[in-house]
């Protein structure tokens, strides 16, 4: 399953996907009858090609041969979420975690799957049976506080700390540098924030995931287009070099709406309005929430921003609406800190769709 996950995380290319391709008809060809090669067929339909329906069918093939496989139980609840059966997958990933009380993955699957519906007490309970499973792993810590007490008040002290404990031999990663670089943006710390935008150039080049609303890594020089914007700086032609890395890779990967999403996020901040726009709403057309309920929003989210830095404002406010009474949609933390917003701030509509978000609400 190597490839697949290096397909949906890091590497969504046609290239990637063929390599998954062919690891899995080699297996295919050299254990027919084997359950595991089914069941990673399965996953691997899954990630790389989100046809839910022949992945069933494979997974119907595996299931007799892993009668106590949390992985199999797991697959239709993933199943569940993405096509917005939230319940059901709460009930699937419940069941996992009952099979096998000790196994971390479906912990963090219920966890995360509470989070996406609101419902933080839940998630916070989950979050807390994980880290009381594994202690050690700063990482858990580290999720409990940014999507149950930020994602839910806003408040980052909790996660700051959380960050602040993580070893120092692991700190040097894309993923410390990449909280600790989203701390500096809500922190409005912007030489802080550039610091840390070089530590990632020498990191890898691309952040992880947490630059706009679509998980997806993108050039770390696409963080100094949004500096630039948000110190009303001039757009350096160097800007471009980023873009276009983005742009190669959208290309390579062309039915990939994240990787859209955030080339149209980009677009907006370097003035390119036309073309934001056109590609926002590409990447929704392309990946709807009817076809999608976890990447969907994300992406309707990242619409509202293309919308709010192209002066679109109640096209802005009227993607907003939609994203905050979604499951996986836009958080009252998020809204709150993100500099994404600064071009809505100033707009009544802001604070009131805040307070409709805010705790207790």
């Amino acid at each position: 399953r190597a490839h697949d996950l290096l397909y949906v995380s890091y590497d969504p290319s046609q290239t990637r996907r063929a390599l998954a391709d062919a690891a899995i008809a080699t297996a295919l060809r050299l254990q027919p009858d084997l359950a595991d090669v089914h069941l990673n067929y399965a996953y691997h339909l899954y990630f790389c090609y989100r046809d839910y329906e022949r992945a069933g069918v494979q997974l119907a093939m595996a299931k007799p041969g892993l009668p106590n496989s949390t992985d199999v139980m797991e697959l239709p609840a993933f199943i569940d979420r993405r096509q917005g059966r939230f319940d059901k997958a709460i009930q699937g990933f419940t069941a996992a975690v009952q099979l096998d009380p000790r196994d971390a993955n479906p912990i963090l699957d219920l966890a995360y799957t509470l989070y996406a519906v609101r419902n933080f007490g839940a998630a916070a309970k989950a979050y807390d049976k994980l880290i009381a499973i594994v202690p050690d792993e700063p990482a858990y810590k580290i999720e409990k506080e940014l999507y149950v007490a930020f994602m839910q008040t806003g408040d980052e002290d909790d996660l700051r700390k959380a960050i602040s404990q993580t070893p120092t031999s692991a700190a040097p990663d894309r993923g410390a540098i990449s909280q600790n670089l989203s701390l500096a943006l809500y922190d409005r710390d912007w030489a802080r924030a550039k610091q840390l935008v070089e530590q990632l150039q020498n990191a890898g080049g691309e952040d992880n995931a947490d630059f706009s609303y679509a998980a997806v890594p993108v050039p770390a020089g696409c963080y100094s287009i949004l500096l630039a914007r948000l110190q009303d700086e001039a757009l350096k032609p160097e800007f471009e070099q980023s873009r276009e890395l983005l742009s190669k890779k959208s290309q390579a990967a062309p039915s990939n709406a994240l990787l859209l999403s955030s080339l149209a996020v980009v677009d907006a901040l370097l003035k390119r309005n036309e073309e934001a726009v056109a590609e926002g709403r590409r990447a929704v057309e392309t990946l709807p929430v009817s076809k999608d309920a976890m990447d969907g929003p994300c992406i309707v989210t990242n619409l509202a921003v293309v919308y709010a830095w192209t002066g679109q404002i109640d096209q802005a406010f009227n993607q907003l609406a939609t994203s905050a009474k979604t499951p996986h949609g836009i958080y009252y933390g998020q809204l709150k800190k993100s500099p994404l917003w600064d071009p809505l701030r100033k707009d009544p509509r802001f604070d009131e769709l805040l307070a409709r978000l805010a705790p207790g609400k």
